[in-house]
């Protein structure tokens, strides 16, 4: 049904699968997602139909021709618009960029593995790191593309060198791009999610991604981002005419005595600069939760929000940590015995189709509260009432009343009057309930 609803046949022409065999891309899509992952097996010791073996599900997934990120992304664009799943419109869309360790110890002959940094157990492992690009309403998370990256060092890979990189096939694109900085990746699937009709206001990142590079990068893309900023001494910003760090910015803020909210210490504005470019950006100092003798820095490129949005926006980031455990303990990401790049990449792709549909599945699910998106949809075709509609109704319909009875006007000229003099005032002054009580004075 899912299939259906995507549209697969036509994204099966737009990821370039080609194969001489009377099964189609959607029976060995469908075939590997019913077998393998939803049903916990691997494809070593799955049960296949007779007409579908092993051999085959290993061909697809390492087809060097495949596009697996367009696949993703557009699996998930059609999701969204062609099966009824409905983003919550009231919150800021926001795309979230993190990567994750795969390690594969025993994988010598793994092609373009390498010696990656392990920040769980401080130690180097042969591995690959995820870099996955999500979508989330605050809600839901669902991931949109990522690429399994490499080193950039020649002298840290320790697999099978790279097949190819000539960059005019998938495949050569695909091996090139994992060789280069994780920056500049994550803002190639950006940019690729944008291109199968995936749009999102800000994107989401942690410490890692954060710099004004990204952050101006990011602005000429047309999007704002919020991350956490590293308290380095190598980095400045224009703040009180002088350049400073964050760390500088900070002691100066605590010595001037500013002041501090509940939810939050400081908020300023500062100018971060990439060559001679110069933008504003927005600093929050939030206490840390698990030190209180120290803090945290957020920073972003959207003025407009309020310091206590910046901070709420930001803990979705952990959401696309949820979808990392998820993916490991119980879809197998990391459980996996494949050797060719392609068939890891198509391998991450079935990974992520995979919870994609578990999370339309939930959404579309019946809720006893919400009705699964009933009042969503009503809201659209409805109009919220506000309080002042209401209130100016409420006189309107007192006003005919006492006309049919033969009420004074004056008397109810004298009675509106004091009902509105005890409203607030932010209140009394309100266009709808002026007019209405002009009106009635005529």
């Amino acid at each position: 049904m899912a299939f259906h609803l995507v549209h697969i046949t036509r994204l099966t022409r737009q990821v370039n699968y080609k194969r001489r065999s009377s099964l189609s891309f959607p029976d060995v899509l469908g075939a590997i997602l019913s077998w393998v992952k939803f049903a916990g097996r691997s494809l070593y010791r799955s049960d296949w139909p007779a007409c579908f073996t092993k051999r085959t599900a290993y061909n697809v997934l390492e087809d060097g021709r495949i596009n697996w990120c367009k696949l993703t992304s557009g699996f998930l664009a059609g999701l969204l618009v062609n099966a009824g799943f409905i983003f919550d419109n009231r919150a800021n869309l926001a795309f979230i960029l993190d990567d994750t360790i795969m390690p594969r110890p025993q994988g010598k002959k793994t092609e373009l593995l390498a010696n990656g940094y392990d920040h769980d157990s401080s130690q180097y492992k042969r591995s690959f790191r995820d870099l996955t690009l999500g979508l989330s309403d605050g809600k839901n998370f669902m991931p949109v593309n990522n690429l399994p990256l490499s080193s950039k060092a020649a002298k840290n890979r320790v697999g099978a060198p790279a097949q190819t990189i000539d960059c005019r096939s998938n495949a050569g694109q695909r091996r090139t791009l994992a060789m280069r900085p994780m920056n500049e990746v994550a803002l190639i699937l950006l940019q690729k999610a944008q291109e199968c009709g995936l749009h999102a206001s800000i994107v989401l990142f942690d410490s890692w991604f954060s710099s004004p590079k990204m952050f101006f990068q990011l602005r000429r893309l047309g999007m704002h981002g919020l991350g956490m900023v590293k308290r380095t001494e190598k980095v400045y910003y224009r703040f009180q005419g002088k350049l400073r760090s964050v760390k500088n910015i900070y002691d100066t803020l605590r010595r001037e005595h500013h002041r501090k909210y509940a939810k939050y210490l400081y908020n300023v504005k500062v100018k971060a600069h990439v060559g001679t470019q110069e933008f504003p950006l927005r600093l929050i100092f939030v206490t840390d939760r698990h030190r209180h003798d120290t803090y945290l820095v957020l920073a972003t490129t959207k003025i407009g929000l309020r310091p206590d949005q910046i901070v709420s926006l930001y803990e979705r980031r952990w959401q696309i940590e949820g979808y990392f455990k998820t993916a490991k303990q119980y879809l197998r990401l990391t459980q996996t015995k494949i050797q060719d790049y392609d068939g890891l990449c198509g391998h991450i792709a079935i990974v992520m189709l995979t919870y994609d549909l578990l999370v339309w599945q939930k959404r579309m699910g019946m809720d006893k509260e919400t009705l699964g998106d009933v009042f969503l949809r009503m809201e659209k075709a409805m109009p919220t009432i506000t309080l002042i509609t209401l209130l100016a109704g409420l006189i309107g319909a007192v006003r005919h009343l006492c006309k049919q009875y033969g009420v004074p006007r004056t008397a109810l000229n004298n009675t509106i009057d004091n009902y509105l003099a005890g409203l607030p005032r932010r209140l009394e002054n309100a266009p709808d309930l002026t007019g209405c009580t002009q009106f009635w004075g005529t």
